[in-house]
């Protein structure tokens, strides 16, 4: 499973628009649906329903959402605390 997919599928799962999620993302909607159906394809599972209005989650769906939000969570938090400790090691001390 790519992160890229991952990503991509997120901003599609929070915003209920490939077309939306692609300008979030500045790629073209074309690029989002490859990522999203090689997701599909390799998880073996529809991850969206598909209509006029936009996409909604399926169960599958709901689950990779649920996830991979926990994973993009601890990606943040791995990324303050390296930020931190580049501080510490530079030897910054903040009295304010």
């Amino acid at each position: 499973m790519r992160f890229l997919a991952l990503r991509y599928f997120n901003e599609v799962a929070k915003l209920g628009s490939i077309r939306k999620a692609a300008d979030r993302l500045h790629v073209a909607p074309s690029a989002v649906s490859r990522q999203i159906a090689q997701l599909e394809h390799e998880l073996d599972a529809v991850l969206f329903e598909r209509s006029k209005m936009g996409v909604q989650l399926t169960s599958a769906g709901e689950v990779l959402a649920r996830q991979s939000n926990r994973i993009f969570r601890d990606l943040e938090r791995a990324r303050t605390e390296i930020d931190d400790l580049r501080g510490l090691r530079r030897g910054e001390v903040s009295l304010w």
